[in-house]
């Protein structure tokens, strides 16, 4: 594997970025204000980039600073207002409406502009994308995000690179405004191949937490108590930190969450079957965790796994 540390300043390891950019810098585009892409965009604009926005919801762009962007009226009006675009939205085909002609960004970005994938998609998908981009002169990175909402905020992301690694001296300086670790992993798709690996052992780690704190209840354990010593002691996880701090307490947003695990789990069980990896616990513990993403409690064990 080639660190990106060869590939641009800064690139793939820790960084701290302060400053504003000066006039005359790239123009940045961003669809998808949604849970990650609005910190995103906000990280974006604060850095001073000239940014221009589209969102089907117009109350998402309550997620940015008055005078901070410019809220493009089309896909097609913002296709042609920017030099990088970055797109985060939920799965594939929200990726193909908003990129693909003839009412996509690809319809009116100039050549030599930068496409860039936030979202969690499909390898296949990955490759039409690209595919439609190089037919226009358009480059094309796959470059999912992890580190949640919070790490978004913070400017603490992980950002996983696919593509030509040629052109990641352009998109770096806008990386760095949310992302702290910037790795380039390979050829297109190479992102999303490690972004649902990523994912998967986060599910896992997930499915192994809610376990842990079903059995403390079962062995007589206070289940607070047991939630508290699970989160300070060497069992401690982001995926305990968010069933315990985000998902047991919303319903709702654990709800959102089961659809992303069964989105991104699917991939990963599509892409294990195209290069012939067999079946792991890292599948078997992801699929688990779809219908299973809070501990099953005050229940009887033979009533939990029914």
């Amino acid at each position: 594997m080639i660190d990106s540390n060869d590939l641009a300043p800064n690139a793939g390891r820790t960084t701290a970025h302060s400053g504003k950019h000066e006039k005359g810098c790239e123009r940045v585009g961003f669809v998808g204000l949604g849970d990650m892409g609005g910190p995103i965009a906000r990280r974006i604009a604060e850095e001073g980039f000239p940014l221009t926005v589209w969102s089907r919801r117009s109350n998402s762009l309550g997620a940015l600073d008055p005078g901070t962007f410019t809220a493009a009226d089309s896909l097609r009006q913002l296709g042609q207002s920017a030099d990088i675009i970055g797109v985060c939205v939920f799965g594939d085909s929200d990726l193909q409406e908003v990129v693909l002609p003839p009412n996509g960004l690809l319809a009116t970005m100039a050549p030599n502009s930068i496409l860039v994938i936030h979202s969690t998609v499909s390898v296949a998908v990955c490759h039409e994308v690209a595919a439609a981009a190089t037919l226009r002169g358009v480059h094309v990175l796959d470059a999912p995000v992890s580190g949640a909402r919070e790490g978004a905020k913070r400017g603490r992301l992980t950002i996983m690179i696919g593509g030509d690694r040629d052109i990641l001296g352009r998109v770096i300086p806008v990386f760095e405004a949310y992302g702290s670790v910037i790795r380039w992993m390979g050829p297109t798709g190479a992102g999303q191949r490690m972004k649902v690996l990523n994912n998967v052992l986060s599910f896992g780690n997930g499915r192994l937490a809610s376990v842990a704190i079903e059995t403390g209840e079962r062995l007589g354990l206070d289940v607070e108590s047991v939630v508290d010593v699970l989160s300070s002691g060497s069992a401690s996880s982001f995926a305990l930190r968010s069933l315990v701090e985000k998902l047991m307490p919303d319903p709702g947003f654990a709800d959102h969450a089961s659809a992303m695990v069964e989105k991104d789990t699917r991939i990963f069980q599509e892409m294990c079957r195209h290069a012939g990896v067999p079946v792991t616990a890292l599948e078997d513990l992801a699929v688990e965790r779809i219908d299973n993403m809070t501990p099953h409690l005050g229940v009887n064990s033979s009533e939990a796994q029914a």
